[in-house]
């Protein structure tokens, strides 16, 4: 699918926001369906400030009637082209190569690890600078895809995930939420709401923080995107 109307300008403000830091946006699957098109998507973020991309091998929108995920060797030559795109601009982009087996149920569930190992692999070889496995969180398959794939392995925890701690010491360099941060928090609105629509009672809101707490938790302007801290 396309971008999100106003990303770039977004993106720009976020790396402003937290400069020095680096900023890696997540590109979906690249905002097009060609090498072409991923290269066009990898100028604008780098443009915009950005110094890492994640790149999926999703097909969106989810749930079509093809392939759930990109051909192998078409996401190969995708990661090529986005490399190709940042070198183009003097940028050693970070590029994280993701891919979605898991969550996508892509094959037999016996031979999903082997399937994330093949195209994390070929992700490497094609100039990935490290992979991203959402779903793989169990420790023992943690290590084995770390101790041979060459490059470092990023993981997403989610509920029921073993601790950082632990995760880490399976071989995970790096160690996200992904989008269960914002579910969480929707979640919990949600419950304010079946609260008060149910019971009539506000006990959802308990421990929330006070006005000047939760302004201290934000960067930037209220009226514009907005960085929160931990």
């Amino acid at each position: 699918g396309a971008a999100a109307p106003g990303l770039y300008a977004a993106v720009g403000r976020l790396c402003a926001a937290v400069d020095p830091l680096p900023v890696t946006v997540d590109i979906e699957s690249g905002f097009g369906t060609t090498p072409a098109q991923v290269a066009a998507t990898v100028r604008k973020v780098v443009t915009a400030g950005a110094a890492g991309i994640e790149l999926g091998d999703r097909v969106l929108p989810i749930g079509g009637p093809g392939p759930a995920l990109v051909d192998l060797v078409d996401q190969q030559v995708r990661i090529r082209a986005a490399r190709a795109a940042a070198e183009a601009l003097g940028v050693a982009l970070v590029i994280t190569a993701r891919t979605e087996v898991l969550d996508a149920g892509v094959g037999d569930p016996g031979d999903r690890l082997g399937l994330v190992a093949t195209r994390a692999a070929a992700y490497v070889a094609a100039g990935a600078d490290c992979v991203l496995v959402p779903g793989l969180v169990d420790p023992e398959a943690v290590g084995a895809l770390a101790a041979g794939l060459g490059a470092p392995l990023a993981v997403e925890a989610r509920p029921g995930s073993p601790a950082v701690a632990e995760l880490a010491a399976a071989g995970a360099a790096r160690i996200g939420v992904g989008s269960w941060a914002a579910r969480a928090v929707l979640g919990r609105l949600s419950a304010i709401a079946q609260s008060v629509l149910v019971t009539g009672g506000f006990g959802e809101l308990d421990g929330a923080p006070t006005d000047v707490a939760a302004r201290s938790l934000v960067v930037g302007p209220l009226d514009g995107p907005v960085v929160v801290l931990p």
